[in-house]
């Protein structure tokens, strides 16, 4: 339905973490991503956040 471009990562932290150890919280949304490639994790962990707020990240950190 979208690309990767269109999805961005985010939780309702510290919220979550009623339900749930932070581990939890992590190890759910790793399982979430398993079968997507290392491209869409990168897009929907941290390049679509930086392209979307207009962040400027050092190459170094943002890749």
């Amino acid at each position: 339905l979208f690309d990767y471009d269109r999805l961005m990562f985010g939780t309702d932290w510290p919220v979550c973490t009623l339900a749930a150890s932070y581990e939890s919280v992590v190890q759910v949304g790793q399982t979430l991503l398993n079968d997507v490639p290392e491209e869409g994790k990168a897009l929907i962990l941290r390049d679509t956040a930086i392209d979307f707020y207009r962040l400027d990240v050092p190459k170094e950190i943002g890749s």
